[in-house]
């Protein structure tokens, strides 16, 4: 009689080991998804973060072209001159 209760005993732990296995299997499903979503959504912040930050720095590149451009058109002597000057030390630079 009390090999019988054991053998239920034992039964009875190996049923809970199984629903315990299955539970486990679950969380570890649900824990997968929600990371996977946490991960989608820091990932679409950082892209709309990086396009920002694109569409600012080409709007400042083309302000400064545009203030170039202007200097230029007001000033051409001095650019010309500019634009020598900045040659010649390039220039003495790379022959050293």
């Amino acid at each position: 009689m009390a090999e019988k209760n054991y053998e239920n005993e034992l039964e009875s732990v190996k049923a809970d080991l199984g629903a315990l296995r299955l539970d486990m299997e679950k969380l570890v499903s649900a824990m997968t998804s929600a990371a996977s979503e946490k991960s989608q959504e820091a990932l679409s912040a950082t892209k709309e973060g990086l396009s920002d930050i694109a569409d600012t720095a080409q709007k400042r590149g083309a302000d400064g072209v545009a203030y170039a451009e202007s200097q230029i058109e007001q000033n051409p002597l001095m650019s010309v001159a500019a634009a020598f000057g900045v040659g010649l030390v390039v220039g003495k630079l790379l022959d050293k």
